[in-house]
């Protein structure tokens, strides 16, 4: 037999079957079990919420994003972005502008972001999966310009 479980067998059940210091015993391993069971659930739990979470708001996030390091906006036909759209890596590249605003509706009042994307939008990112409406993400068709497809999940 192992030395430590000989010595945990040894002082952590008397020799008395029905010893006060055994059903102390026996609780306290009961209650320290159960706290940690729960404990290990409730991480595994929150686990999962963060994979969830953090896979919706990265929904938008391309794997490489090129911003500039001083204003808002950059020409986007110059040399460089040229040479990067025909690179052989670059799957998809797409041009977006974003801004914060205020929503308004009725009494409410949200803050959001507003994003303009471009036709191919759509293959860079799930956002057909993100948007209430229609099952497609559609900018314009033969008659309609869309100002706004659908609503964002919340």
């Amino acid at each position: 037999m192992n030395l430590s479980l000989f010595i945990a067998k040894r002082y952590l059940f008397s020799k008395k079957k029905h010893n006060a210091v055994n059903i102390i015993s026996a609780v306290s391993l009961c209650g320290v079990t159960l706290a940690t069971l729960t404990l290990v659930c409730t991480l595994s739990v929150f686990n999962g919420f963060q994979d969830t979470v953090t896979g919706f708001f990265t929904a938008f996030d391309p794997e490489l994003k090129i911003t500039t390091r001083e204003g808002k906006v950059f020409d986007a036909q110059a040399d460089l972005i040229r040479q990067i759209r025909f690179l052989p890596e670059i799957a998809v590249l797409t041009e977006t502008l974003e801004e914060n605003a205020m929503v308004q509706y009725k009494d409410r009042q949200v803050m959001a972001i507003i994003k303009g994307v471009e036709d191919n939008f759509e293959q860079l990112t799930v956002i057909d999966d993100i948007l209430y409406g229609s099952s497609h993400f559609i900018l314009h068709d033969s008659i309609v310009n869309y100002g706004i497809p659908g609503m964002i999940r919340n």
